[in-house]
């Protein structure tokens, strides 16, 4: 074999992971001890791959950069910039296009691609998915256009019983989680767990809230997020989704669930059904976690909305994970290796961006801002500071309880009464020891 061609050996499903894409790339490689070597052919040795990217970190891309590939790029549009193409554009296309700059935006091969055909698929399909697999435009990833990176994210190995009063959080290596699957972007490959942990609380101790995201039945999911406040630190106990709506089987879900964490409000948004969720959900929440509902309703765009609540929080490192939610999450991929990606929390938190239609689902992402928006006054709160005002609270607690019983000695002294030893009770917050 002096000439082989590979067609799209990266497709979605086995490039979703940087394991898999290394995968892949080692798979490759296996070509060039396939092919004979030059000496004594009469055709040129040569190893041709077609396809389009489905990542920003492209096999394709690697194939130029680390093995000396030569590039040729024909998108389906004649492309509006080309400094993505890094001069690898058709030469033909590019002529064209000089010649004739009021061809940008139209197809290239309309006998393949027509124009309405490509508006129907760039309404199907994700701004991103559509750059990548029709524009060929890898050039995505860009802290400015993506605010979240699963990596900032502290990730504890904890049941959520207890929650830790001050969290540290690193990149260092010691610190990354090798045996969580990490979906994010580029050089966005791994969680992290914390480098310190200081002191800890009881979950009762702390705010609970359950954000619920609504949604009929149909494509959409009805998107739920548990989150704790404690601090000035958020705690992710449980996220998930249902495509069944309004069914009492998913009501009943969420007041169990908001049974099993404790939860002391639920905030839902109103802008599906104005409302009407609120009052399904009372008889279960009643039957099972009497609690208030409260309801939330949105005017900004929500692409904006979920930036603004979630990038400056995750950046700061201020939102811990459990680890049992992302092993949950990324399970999803297993069940559905060419759509579960999508109703992803963390797919969609790495792929969220400002622009409109930048993910195909948000609801679970959605429902992560509406629990963090609510919780919007203790982001002003310092958890070290936090810390020493329960300890002093703790203290005064203690003194009061060892001043009560002195105190009303000295009263039952002054009055002429004897005073009675308390048996059961305490001294200084400390039983008294009986031999």
């Amino acid at each position: 074999c002096t000439c082989a061609i590979l067609d799209d050996v990266e497709t979605l499903s086995n490039v979703i992971t940087q394991l898999k894409q290394e995968r892949v790339a080692h798979a490759v490689t296996e070509m060039e001890s396939i092919i004979k070597p030059d000496e004594g052919q009469l055709l040129p040795r040569k190893i041709l791959y077609l396809g389009t990217p489905h990542t920003e970190t492209s096999i394709y891309l690697r194939l130029v950069r680390e093995r000396g590939y030569a590039s040729r790029y024909w998108p389906a549009q004649y492309p509006k910039e080309l400094d993505c193409f890094e001069g690898n554009l058709d030469p033909i296309i590019e002529q064209e296009l000089t010649d004739n700059p009021e061809l940008i935006g139209e197809p290239t091969d309309p006998e393949r691609f027509s124009h309405e055909d490509i508006l129907q698929r760039q309404a199907s399909m994700t701004k991103a998915s559509f750059e990548l697999q029709f524009g060929l435009n890898t050039r995505l990833a860009t802290l400015d256009r993506f605010p979240v990176r699963l990596g900032d994210l502290c990730v504890l190995d904890i049941d959520g019983s207890a929650l830790p009063e001050t969290v540290v959080w690193s990149n260092g290596p010691d610190y990354r989680l090798q045996e969580l699957v990490c979906i994010g972007m580029g050089a966005d490959r791994h969680y992290h767990r914390p480098a310190f942990v200081n002191g800890w609380i009881d979950r009762k101790d702390a705010r609970v809230l359950m954000a619920v995201d609504p949604a009929g039945r149909g494509r959409d999911e009805l998107a739920w997020t548990v989150l704790a406040e404690y601090g000035g630190n958020f705690f992710v106990l449980d996220n998930g989704g249902s495509t069944l709506g309004y069914d009492d089987t998913v009501l009943e879900h969420l007041a169990k669930t908001a049974k099993k964490w404790g939860v002391n409000y639920v905030v839902a948004e109103a802008n599906m059904g104005d409302g009407m969720f609120s009052q399904l959900l009372k008889p279960h929440m009643l039957r099972h976690h009497p609690v208030s509902i409260e309801e939330v309703k949105h005017s900004i765009r929500k692409e904006h909305r979920l930036c603004d609540t979630l990038g400056p929080i995750i950046q700061q490192h201020r939102l811990c994970v459990l680890s049992r939610v992302l092993k949950s999450d990324y399970r999803m991929l297993d069940e559905d290796p060419e759509h579960g990606y999508a109703k992803s929390l963390a797919w969609q938190l790495s792929r969220l961006t400002s622009e409109k239609g930048c993910l195909d689902f948000d609801d679970r992402c959605d429902s992560l801002a509406i629990a963090l928006a609510y919780f919007v006054e203790a982001a002003a709160q310092d958890q070290l500071r936090t810390q020493a005002e329960r300890a002093a609270q703790m203290q005064r607690e203690d003194m009061e309880v060892w001043m009560s019983e002195q105190v009303g000695a000295i009263d039952c002294l002054a009055l002429g009464w004897r005073p009675q030893p308390n048996r059961s009770g305490a001294y200084g917050g400390v039983k008294q020891l009986s031999v």
